[in-house]
């Protein structure tokens, strides 16, 4: 069953503002001169990427927790390594549901590893898909909740795509958000997955099985979100 303040992972550029009021725990993740990854206490957000991103995800259940790993730091930019040591140190904290909304074009195994460990150990791990052309990972790797841009999803909608492309699709935007596209998305889906957990009691696996067969959109090619940022954030 779900605690309805079930605590929720975020990779991405950190948190700032008044959303420092639902972090649980923050780190960042930072590359060493030696190419290594050291964790500071460092998770405020200067890009405003990460804070929108969890904006979104709060907008479906304002109660939740967030555990917050900065990984993007002066631009959106980061490499494999901290992905990876991301990820470890959430499933170091019992995070059970994780929101990746970034992705690469290169399968990385520091970072392929690191889901199979968290999947194997019960995590749900959402990754965003751009809405059209390569796949990228994570969300490519399997076991991994693939989510794009769908525009005729609403803010509290999604679809279940079985696509090539994406799993599920969800709204690309927010009337609160400047950031769009497929990111926004992951985020979106984050969020319905954890509300609906709450509302049925339930774990975020059964959610998932509840989503695909209950989505408000089922099938069909969705409505691409084609304008800026239609594209996972990329790192190397």
């Amino acid at each position: 069953m779900r605690d309805r303040n079930s605590v929720i992972g975020v990779i991405d550029s950190g948190v700032n503002g008044t959303l420092l009021e639902r972090v649980y725990k923050g780190r960042g993740f930072r590359l060493d001169a030696d190419g290594g990854v050291f964790r500071s206490g460092d998770f405020l957000d200067n890009l405003n990427h990460g804070t929108q991103i969890a904006t979104a995800i709060l907008s479906h259940l304002p109660e939740a927790r967030l555990c917050v790993a900065k990984v993007f730091t002066e631009g959106l930019a980061t490499s494999s390594q901290q992905i990876a040591a991301a990820l470890q140190w959430l499933i170091e904290q019992n995070v059970d549901l994780i929101n990746m909304s970034l992705g690469l074009t290169i399968d990385r195994e520091s970072i392929r590893e690191a889901c199979e460990d968290a999947r194997a150990r019960g995590v749900v791990l959402i990754a965003s898909s751009p809405a059209h052309g390569q796949v990228v990972y994570p969300a490519a790797y399997n076991g991994v909740v693939s989510v794009t841009g769908d525009a005729r999803c609403t803010e509290s909608q999604c679809s279940y795509l079985n696509s090539s492309q994406a799993e599920f699709g969800a709204s690309v935007r927010s009337r609160e958000l400047t950031v769009v596209g497929s990111s926004v998305a992951a985020a979106h889906f984050t969020g319905i997955v954890a509300s609906t957990a709450a509302e049925l009691n339930t774990n975020y696996e059964n959610t998932l099985r509840q989503l695909r067969q209950s989505a408000d959109i089922q099938g069909g090619d969705q409505t691409p979100w084609l304008g800026p940022n239609a594209g996972a954030v990329k790192y190397r």
